[in-house]
């Protein structure tokens, strides 16, 4: 907090690069935090998603020690507390159990949480992630014809990522199981007259999906 009131930074910029350590420098300059303030303070740090299976339990107490020295020696913070991201994510939504799925760059993680604590040994990784989703969604927006506006400035691939985040969703079962065919089949899912009809505006453009 900075005022007394709550603040969300934006961090992930197009060809930015950060560090760990870096990036808390920038969210202190940015929330106007001077040194001698944060030993006021305490901060949250979440567990990344690929440490929380059971066979990682090693690589994270190792990330954890490391992470607690390196914080509170750099910064000086009253108290520091690190928690493993699917909680915090529950939490979030003022729930204690629950399953989240975290969909990276390049893999996707399925985490089951019970009354705040990971079921490590029930977490699974993925490895299919949000590139090819992006590449997924291009592909439907090329079969069905859609043209970026000669006036965008939008590259098609963005295009296809914004469209991705506003549409994309979970299903409770599988989805062949649902369709009787890959979910990937493209040339099948676009004669089916039975599927839900979305749409949505990317860069002032209506797409209806």
């Amino acid at each position: 907090r900075a005022g007394g009131a709550p603040a969300k930074i934006q961090i992930c910029e197009p060809r930015a690069e950060a560090s760990q350590q870096t990036l808390y420098t920038h969210v202190f300059r940015r929330l106007g935090l001077k040194r001698p303030q944060l030993a006021q303070m305490a901060l949250i740090v979440a567990e990344p998603f690929r440490l929380a299976a059971h066979e990682h339990a090693r690589e994270l107490e190792a990330w954890r020690f490391e992470t607690q020295k390196r914080i509170l020696q750099a910064y000086k913070l009253h108290r520091l507390c690190i928690v493993d991201s699917a909680s915090l994510c529950l939490f979030a939504n003022k729930r204690t159990s629950g399953v989240v799925v975290n969909i990276g760059f390049a893999l996707t993680f399925v985490v089951p949480v019970v009354r705040g604590h990971i079921v490590r040994r029930a977490v699974r990784t993925v490895r299919i992630g949000g590139a090819a989703l992006t590449q997924f969604y291009s592909s439907i927006l090329d079969r069905l014809g859609v043209e970026p506006s000669a006036n965008s400035s939008l590259p098609y691939i963005t295009a296809a990522r914004n469209l991705k985040e506003v549409s994309c969703e979970a299903w409770p079962t599988t989805l062949e199981e649902h369709l009787g065919h890959s979910p990937f089949a493209l040339s099948q899912l676009l004669t089916r007259d039975d599927a839900p009809a979305f749409s949505t505006t990317v860069d002032g453009e209506e797409i209806r999906l």
